[in-house]
């Protein structure tokens, strides 16, 4: 493409907006200024296809108002397809100024144990150094950590090797948006869940997140409910009161108190259970290859293989599960 063309159509197009106040500082200094970020600095009349790199650079040179000139290059690229110019651009996926969207991006961004850090700057035109100051504050190494409603949210266990980093456990950043109705209903699930006990301290984890997450109104209402309208047990629910600061735990940290089966059965780790037989109880060490099934009477069995041999036994009687035998000890 000749630069006489592409000059024309940046005329055309600062001509169509001049008489829009939203985002005109910026779409001046893209276009027409002589900031270090200008598009037209760029050589993009060489090479179209260059455009989403050459945007790329410019937004990553921006200060804060990196929203506003991602919102001016889409505008542009409307206008080059009105004249039969059609650039495929591949924009960031989130408001990259906006830090609290990028945390939440980069916390699932590595799930994917093969991303690479160095790609992070790429997907969301920001520089390295902003990709490696919301790194530190995900890790709690920040002095300002990030808060959701009053609760820290850090991944501290976070393994970083060359260019990838590998999480301990992967992170979900959920935060529902609920009317109080749904609020019941999914901690009366959570409660009922509780009972299971492979899945006993994840759901009272949840349960106790969402319940720290309402406000003093919304618990007085549950309190209304739960005891007048649809009668439960308050004795659980008023045990939610967290006594710590995090909103995020991981795995690890829901299989502690000797309830690992969870956490070992997902991550092919190998366990050890107490099992109640009879009036007597018997420790199994070194299991694995699980499977459940369900019994006759909608019971589920569990059936692994350990030292002693393969066991099959309702899951109800296994009493406690540990990592090593010496937590049973």
């Amino acid at each position: 493409m000749e630069k006489k063309v592409m000059d024309k159509y940046i005329e055309e197009f600062m001509k169509r907006y001049e008489h829009y106040k939203e985002d005109a500082k910026i779409r001046k200094e893209l276009f027409t200024g002589n900031s270090s970020y200008r598009f037209t600095a760029q050589t993009y009349y060489e090479d179209p296809d260059s455009l989403e790199e050459n945007f790329r650079n410019s937004v990553q040179s921006v200060g804060r108002n990196k929203d506003a000139a991602i919102r001016v290059y889409k505008q542009f690229l409307d206008f080059l397809k009105e004249k039969g110019i059609s650039v495929r651009v591949n924009f960031p996926p989130i408001p990259v100024s906006n830090s609290f969207e990028r945390l939440m991006y980069i916390a699932k961004y590595f799930h994917d144990s093969d991303k690479k850090i160095s790609k992070l700057s790429e997907k969301l035109w920001v520089d390295n150094r902003t990709i490696e100051k919301d790194l530190r504050k995900l890790r709690g190494n920040d002095k300002d950590p990030l808060q959701i409603c009053g609760k820290v949210f850090t991944i501290p266990d976070i393994d970083r090797k060359k260019d990838k980093l590998t999480f301990a456990s992967t992170v979900h950043p959920l935060f529902l948006t609920l009317n109080l109705t749904q609020v019941i209903v999914m901690l009366k699930g959570l409660k009922a869940m509780s009972e299971n006990p492979m899945y006993k301290n994840y759901a009272r984890t949840t349960a106790a997140d969402i319940w720290e997450q309402l406000s003093d109104y919304a618990k007085k209402r549950i309190h209304f409910v739960l005891s007048e309208l649809l009668p439960d047990d308050l004795t659980w629910y008023e045990s939610l009161e967290k006594s710590d600061n995090n909103l995020f735990y991981t795995e690890y940290a829901c299989s502690v108190n000797n309830d690992v089966i969870g956490d070992c059965l997902k991550n092919n780790k190998k366990f050890c259970v107490e099992v109640q037989e009879g009036d007597e109880s018997k420790i199994y060490t070194n299991c694995c290859r699980c499977r459940f099934e369900l019994a006759s009477d909608n019971e589920e069995n569990i059936t692994f293989m350990s030292e002693q041999g393969e066991k099959t036994i309702p899951f109800k009687n296994i009493l406690r599960s540990a990592y090593t035998p010496e937590e049973l000890l």
